[in-house]
């Protein structure tokens, strides 16, 4: 359907699957651009609008909702400047209106579209000349692609990372250079969308900033440059509110850091990822020392620098220690899936700087087992089952397997042919955080401890410069 006044033309996509996602998705009818060609195969980063139509009005139910919520994921992984969806579903005479934001997904009553046709018409009409959900705070101008943040402009290079979910933080990063910059200095601008109730991240790491980079050259946390404070998802969908208040609000905050780094997985050989996850030990002891707890390490939130020395990034999770026993709601599980500590798992003890140092434990355990391997190898690991099941029966699973006859059969059997130098370390790793051979945890870990165990890994690569 195409208006010559409208922005977007309507194109049935039932029995084509849209380009721009690893699954093959086939949505009934979606809205395009009004440059888009009809002789191309349409890409989910050119849809506007998603409909979900069925002949029946019975399946006006949640199996056609969780269906058009697949092709919003879509659109949201595809498009790192959408703020939030229009959906569509018809079934039979039954129309409802979606809203998906990055909290909630909002309908409207169900319209009977053969007692209310002009309405379904201002509907369709409506929609072809919407620019609802777009993030107009990102300009694009000759072919490039600016943010202003305070008093800087920025020029957005590549987006390196895009959470497609819903009611998820969203977060987005992109590299970026200040318009007019001469030295072509990098800059990772941040986007997410917090919940309300949680202390915004850019405050803490403003604050680790302040009080580790004025002091050490060698700081090992990522380092704070600016920061914006935007909408919020009531403003994006207009003040329309769901039932539960807490779920649907949600602050849209652009976090600027001076750290600019490479994933933790592309190390160049195994001195370099020895020093950079002993410099995320580091990064976590200087953390503790001024007073918080990261409560999320994982594979994703160490990065290597540009001198090839590791950086803890993302404080999305930090807690300041003093609130760990005084504050209730810091007993909460936070973590990421494969590499959240055991008692953080069964929810039974606070989450302190011994849990973080344990989830490094599994970065360096989940890299050494699946490094060079890929979603469909033949010989993947049993640690797919970390990722599995309930939280009470990955606790119980990682504790078996750190038993030490376990580990040997269970662990080290599942490394990469290519780290099998690296089993030594390994079993000393583990000895440091788990008693003797029975697999029971040590209270309290010394940083000094592990650290040492790092250290003499290191002394057989000459070119390794100490800290």
């Amino acid at each position: 359907m195409h208006n010559r006044k409208s922005f977007i033309y309507y194109r049935q996509h039932g029995d084509t699957p849209l380009e721009g996602a690893h699954a093959k998705r086939k949505p009934d009818v979606v809205s395009l651009p009004k440059k888009w060609r009809q002789s191309s195969v349409a890409n989910w980063a050119d849809g506007q609008h998603v409909f979900e139509v069925k002949s029946n009005e019975n399946a006006d139910n949640n199996d056609t909702y969780y269906q058009l919520a697949s092709y919003i994921r879509e659109v949201f992984g595809a498009q790192d400047t959408r703020n939030a969806v229009i959906g569509v579903t018809i079934c039979g005479r039954r129309m409802r209106v979606w809203i998906f934001d990055r909290s909630v997904a909002i309908g409207s009553e169900a319209i009977d579209v053969d007692v209310q046709p002009l309405l379904f018409i201002r509907i369709i009409a409506s929609l072809a000349s919407s620019r609802f959900g777009f993030d107009d705070t990102i300009q694009t101008i000759r072919d490039r692609r600016i943010v202003a943040i305070g008093p800087d402009t920025f020029i957005l290079m590549k987006c390196i990372y895009r959470n497609a979910g819903i009611n998820t933080r969203a977060t987005t990063v992109w590299i970026a250079t200040k318009l007019g910059d001469t030295t072509n200095t990098r800059y990772v601008i941040k986007d997410s969308w917090r919940q309300s109730t949680r202390e915004p991240e850019w405050r803490l790491l403003e604050y680790a900033t302040k009080r580790l980079h004025v002091i050490q050259k060698q700081a090992k946390v990522a380092v704070y440059y600016n920061h914006q404070e935007l909408n919020t998802t009531m403003d994006v969908r207009m003040g329309l509110q769901p039932t539960d208040q807490e779920l649907a609000y949600r602050i849209h905050t652009r976090l600027v850091m001076s750290t600019v780094g490479k994933r933790i997985t592309d190390f160049a050989n195994h001195r370099e990822l020895l020093t950079v996850l002993r410099d995320a030990l580091g990064g976590l002891q200087q953390l503790t020392g001024i007073g918080i707890c990261h409560h999320d390490v994982s594979i994703n939130n160490i990065v290597i620098g540009p001198t090839g020395r590791g950086v803890i990034i993302d404080l999305d999770y930090v807690v300041y220690i003093k609130d760990l026993q005084s504050d209730a709601k810091h007993h909460h599980r936070t973590g990421t899936g494969p590499f959240m500590a055991i008692h953080v798992l069964l929810g039974d003890e606070v989450h302190t700087h011994s849990h973080d140092i344990e989830s490094l434990f599994y970065v360096f355990i989940w890299i050494c087992c699946y490094h060079g391997r890929t979603a469909v190898s033949h010989d993947r690991p049993n640690l797919d089952e970390w990722t599995r099941g309930s939280l009470h029966g990955i606790a119980m699973l990682k504790a078996g397997m750190m038993n030490a006859q376990l580990f040997e059969t269970s662990v080290l059997a599942a490394f990469h042919p290519e780290f099998d130098d690296l089993k030594g370390f390994a079993r000393n790793f583990r000895g440091v955080m788990f008693k003797g051979d029975s697999g029971i945890l040590v209270k309290d870990v010394d940083y000094s401890g592990v650290d040492r165990v790092f250290r003499d890994a290191l002394l057989k690569y000459q070119s390794y410069t100490t800290m």
